[in-house]
């Protein structure tokens, strides 16, 4: 006799939240922590940084009657709100103004540090603003001006904070025709180091840079005229460190459109990946390590990729993490390549999701002790985005797939990821017919997994699940209103596949199917059925 486990008991999900799910800011991943409502405006860019203390600001760009503000919030590990409810207002001018985005940092003191581009004046100008964890405006209300009124406009602005605790501040200078960038020192008191600012003549704006050693930096950039991609290590006083700048990349086929990615390689050095066009018709990736005395690392080419990585570093082990989507209109996929110190190959993951989507976001690489952590946005249609992520081992084996972070309705548009040693957070924007903008967060303890509710798309529709009485086998009950094609998956709490996913064929009205199963130990686990619309969900209990 089959033995039927249905799975909508409402003591039993209590249970499951108490014992699986410890310090989920919000158990229902379907309501997750509400940051801010944007009401009749729009809400984006959102930016994540954690402080030295353990609490987390969170900085977007609100646009209130065409009037573009920077908003900003602080909270604990546990998800407890430390400014205003809805965030403070970091700029907010009495007149419209828009903005070109801004650059955002914490400091080693806990402060945030933001630098809005905006039209106050009737130009682009960069304002510099510092937030003590009470709200108090250190540098004030206005912020400070980082160019005057006669020496063009300032967009695209970057931050970042040195050991040291200087903040390092750099924008695109327009002047006229010609585009170059502008680098500026803040000391923790908001006064100007240098006597000045470093002019990077010859770059088109679209650069990157970070700290290296204790109070230095490197630059990464683009060249304007010959299509090259360059760097150059600076001193604490502002003074050129090496000898001449490296060629990272100088074949003339660097796609300068593309914001670069930069990282610290560990020893006061970089990781960077950038694109470049593979033929007339595609463009791919690469990925460079330049040590601290500006030598290349990898081979000189660099290291040869698919398309623009998101990139981490195991800085124990020296290893470099890349990922990137992939695919066509028909499906995407997530790859994940590991390599060595010197940049070999190591392995390729190509089954980081379990299933095909219109759209993988990558939102972060988090290194782990024993392997790597992706975070992604998976996306069917506008508003049926889930955040997800998958955590492979450091052998390139998947332990687990598609746990959700979150499964509300919405668009989930890209946000900010911090890791924490015991647990990430995330935040991102989402967009429905019913939400414009609103901001939100999540807390993810690894390890420990997501809890996901029965999910039926209405009252007729629904799905059930039971084994027959060795075990061996997984008998699925699903109710659909049209005929699809339809994916199983079956995991345990932590998103551990315990089946080889199936694919079958479903038709209008009641469909059984037996999928197989070895005989699993007592537990909880999560059936999944994927059709290219709809995803539903239902558990087994096993006793």
């Amino acid at each position: 006799m089959r033995k039927l486990y249905r799975l909508v008991v409402p003591f039993i999900l209590a249970v499951i939240f108490t014992s699986n799910v410890k310090a989920q800011w919000n158990e229902n991943l379907s309501e997750n922590l509400l940051i801010s409502e944007s009401g009749n405006s729009n809400q984006e860019m959102v930016q994540i940084g954690k402080t030295s203390d353990e609490k987390i600001f969170i900085a977007w760009i609100s646009w209130e009657n065409q009037n573009a503000c920077i908003k900003l919030q602080l909270l604990d590990k546990d998800g407890k709100e430390l400014l205003d409810k809805g965030g403070i207002y970091v700029s907010k001018q009495p007149t419209p103004t828009w903005t070109s985005g801004y650059g955002f940092a914490v400091t080693q003191d806990g402060c945030a540090v933001i630098v809005n581009s905006e039209i106050r004046n009737g130009r682009w100008q960069p304002y510099a603003y510092k937030i003590s964890q009470s709200g108090e405006q250190l540098w004030g209300e206005t912020g400070i001006p980082l160019i005057k009124e006669n020496e063009g406009d300032g967009l695209n602005p970057h931050v970042c904070v040195t050991k040291a605790n200087n903040i390092l501040i750099g924008f695109q200078n327009v002047i006229g025709a010609q585009i170059d960038v502008k680098i500026i020192k803040l000391l923790e008191n908001g006064g100007t180091a240098w006597g000045g600012s470093i002019p990077l003549s010859g770059a088109n704006g679209i650069f990157d840079m970070i700290p290296s050693g204790n109070d230095g930096m490197i630059v990464c950039y683009y060249e304007a005229n010959s299509g090259n991609y360059l760097a150059m290590k600076y001193t604490a006083n502002g003074e050129e460190a090496w000898t001449e700048k490296v060629l990272i990349d100088d074949t003339g086929s660097v796609k300068t459109t593309s914001e670069p990615s930069v990282i610290s390689d560990g020893a006061d050095g970089i990781i960077t990946g950038w694109r470049y066009a593979a033929s007339s018709f595609s463009v791919a990736g690469k990925a460079q390590r330049i040590d601290v005395d500006g030598n290349k690392v990898f081979d000189e080419e660099g290291v040869l990729l698919e398309d623009l990585p998101v990139i981490c570093t195991d800085q124990g082990e020296k290893t470099l993490y890349t990922a990137y989507s992939l695919g066509n209109l028909e499906g995407k996929y997530i790859s994940l390549c590991k390599y060595n110190e010197k940049g070999n190959f190591v392995w390729q993951n190509d089954e980081i999701s379990s299933e095909y989507a219109s759209e993988f976001a990558i939102y972060g690489l988090i290194p782990m002790d024993d392997g790597v952590i992706i975070v992604y946005r998976n996306a069917f249609r506008f508003d049926e985005a889930t955040l997800e992520y998958s955590k492979v081992d450091s052998n390139g084996n998947t332990i687990s797939h598609n746990v959700t972070i979150s499964n509300a309705p919405g668009n989930k548009g890209r946000g900010g990821l911090v890791s924490f040693p015991d647990q990430f957070i995330i935040a991102w924007t989402s967009a429905s017919e019913a939400k414009d903008g609103n901001i939100y967060v999540q807390n993810i303890k690894e390890k420990i997994g997501s809890f996901i509710e029965n999910n039926y798309v209405d009252k007729q529709e629904s799905l059930l699940v039971y084994t027959d009485h060795t075990q061996k086998t997984l008998w699925i009950n699903l109710h659909v209103n049209q005929a699809a094609q339809a994916s199983i998956h079956m995991t345990d709490l932590q998103g551990k596949s315990v089946a080889n996913p199936e694919t079958i064929d479903i038709v209008k009205g009641n469909n059984e199917y037996p999928f197989s199963i070895d005989r699993l130990p007592a537990g909880i686990y999560l059936v999944t059925v994927q059709t290219k619309n709809e995803r539903f969900y239902s558990k087994l209990i096993i006793k």
